[in-house]
């Protein structure tokens, strides 16, 4: 928080807790969602693909961020030029 009181402090349960057709939310990351705003704004299509960092329900962090994000980054390109 820095200026302003958190609007939604249940955020977190409230996400744990919601389904939709048996899919769940796992991921939520609030930069992407300004990327895909401008995108459609401007006509493009926008992909975001992130490495999961943390888990904020139970404290858990990853310890091998760097490994992570390499193998991502492989992943990616290796479907990209398939």
């Amino acid at each position: 928080m820095l200026r302003l009181p958190v609007a939604y402090p249940e955020l977190l349960e409230a996400m744990a807790e919601f389904s939709y057709k048996n899919y769940r939310v796992i991921n939520f990351e609030m930069e992407t969602s300004s990327l895909y705003g401008f995108g459609k704004m401007m006509g493009h299509n926008v992909a975001s693909i992130c490495v999961l960092l943390a888990n904020r329900a139970t404290g858990e962090y990853t310890r091998t961020i760097k490994e992570d994000e390499e193998t991502l980054i492989k992943f990616v390109l290796d479907k990209m030029t398939e």
